[in-house]
């Protein structure tokens, strides 16, 4: 079973203050859902997030 949220933005002045944990919160909130997969869409240009991603997993 998959899931989805819309969206998690962060604005530039929020970057590095541990705003990562909504995204831990919504792992954790589409695992308690059943979901056995999440797929993720992040544009190429957007290296800080692919990398934030790449590192969390």
């Amino acid at each position: 079973m998959g899931g989805s949220r819309d969206s998690i933005y962060v604005a530039p002045d929020h970057w590095g203050q541990g705003v990562g944990l909504l995204w831990d919160a919504t792992r954790e909130g589409l695992q308690e859902e059943g979901c056995t997969h999440v797929t993720i869409w992040i544009a190429l240009s957007n290296v800080r997030a692919l990398r934030f991603h790449e590192l969390t997993g």
